[in-house]
């Protein structure tokens, strides 16, 4: 993964505010009796008065920047009973400068129009909450600046991640922020766009000069196709960049110089996600592979978080210890039944038997028939068919323990 940077600016987190009509903006413009006053006009809402029941076009101006989504530009809404009506809508990262709100009211037959201008501050987006559009590239699509080489025979590959970050993406972000943070996955007016490519190339996230966001998931790299655990790492990853890490401990490229494993993470997340390159870990004879999902404590203070809790519990590292657990009291079991039954095998020996040499083998040749060693040799049968089921058992949960994926 690869961090590209087209420029940095400085960013304010300050909302936007009203602003006093100017020269070039219009409270009111009646084309009738009817009346209109466009009392609040900010990025994002707008609040006006006309008669009740009017209903209102509202068309929003405002440069969506290079890889902007930009807001909603027409939207429509009914005045209340008092002839009041609000408009809110979603007010994703744009360049500064200036918006305009254009207002077109009618009612029985009669129309007013209004507009006014308002600020656009820059700013950046909030890990705690924001707006992300996720949107599939291929064959026929528009690849300025996308840093990846198109493939047809991966449509397939693009099309099943874009459905599963469509569905997985908010859950991932949520769990990996240790519920600090919450993603919206929406289909426009989008804080940042996140482009999943039927191709071949690097993982990349973009900051335009004007402050607009992108990400570029390719499916593929240099290697082939690339595991849905590990693209799924990739997003995460890929997303922080809009925040971590630069500064001390940093390699300037937004990764650390140097793994630290946090204590509270276990597995394959125990050093975080902002490290060079993928801490990936095979599994099932390397059939499946577990990558990371978690960013370290020093990773969510890089990015703004001041109160940090504890991660939840590892669900896999739950049952990966419940398997274990099981798996060494069987075997203390067996080491005993293996001695009781040692112990019964040179007995029988001495009175004349001949007891097994396997530890599976069931039956073996029948001694003498005197009750001393027909009742050694019951016991030594029924101490092999438990010994067997035992070890069934134990190999069904070796089974499951080796098919559980590097926690």
């Amino acid at each position: 993964m690869s961090l590209l940077v087209l420029l940095l600016v400085g960013c304010s987190d300050v909302a936007a505010t009203s602003v006093e009509p100017t020269a070039s903006s219009s409270a009111l413009a009646p084309l009738g009796p009817l009346p209109l006053s466009i009392e609040r006009s900010t990025y994002g809402e707008l609040a006006l008065r006309t008669v009740p029941g009017a209903t209102c076009s509202v068309g929003v101006d405002v440069d969506g920047g290079i890889f902007g989504d930009g807001p909603p530009t027409t939207l429509t809404a009914r005045a209340d009973a008092r002839g009041s009506l609000e408009v809110v809508y979603p007010a994703p990262i744009v360049p500064a400068g200036i918006g305009h709100h254009r207002v077109r009211c009618s009612a029985a037959g009669q129309v007013a129009e209004g507009a006014q201008d308002f600020l656009v501050l820059g700013r950046v987006a909030d890990p705690r909450q924001f707006r992300v559009r996720i949107a599939a590239l291929g064959v026929h699509a528009d690849m300025s600046n996308i840093h990846a080489e198109i493939d047809p025979g991966l449509v397939r590959a693009r099309d099943s991640a874009l459905i599963r970050f469509r569905s997985d993406l908010p859950e991932l972000w949520r769990t990996a922020t240790r519920g600090l943070g919450r993603v919206e996955v929406v289909d426009s007016s989008a804080d940042v766009a996140i482009y999943v490519i039927a191709g071949r190339g690097v993982r990349e996230y973009q900051k335009a000069v004007d402050g607009t966001l992108r990400v570029e998931l390719p499916v593929a790299d240099e290697r082939g196709k690339v595991s849905d655990a590990d693209l799924a790492s990739a997003a995460l990853h890929e997303l922080a960049h809009i925040w971590c890490c630069d500064g001390p401990g940093s390699d300037g490229h937004g990764h650390w110089l140097e793994k630290i494993a946090d204590p509270q993470l276990g597995g394959v997340h125990r050093f975080g996600l902002m490290n060079s390159g993928a801490d990936c870990a095979r599994y099932l004879d390397g059939d499946a592979e577990s990558c990371p999902t978690r960013f370290s404590e020093r990773e969510l203070r890089a990015m703004g978080f001041a109160e940090i809790p504890s991660p939840a519990p590892n669900a896999c590292l739950v049952q990966r210890s419940a398997l274990e657990e099981q798996i060494d009291a069987l075997d203390l079991e067996l080491d005993q039944r293996v001695s009781e039954i040692t112990q019964l095998r040179t007995r029988l020996e001495r009175l004349g038997g001949a007891p097994p040499r396997s530890r599976l083998v069931l039956a073996w040749a029948t001694p003498a028939p005197t009750s001393s060693t027909d009742e050694r040799r019951d016991r030594i049968e029924s101490l092999i068919r438990a010994y067997n089921d035992q070890v069934t058992v134990r190999n069904d949960l070796s089974a499951r323990l080796r098919a559980l994926p590097p926690c």
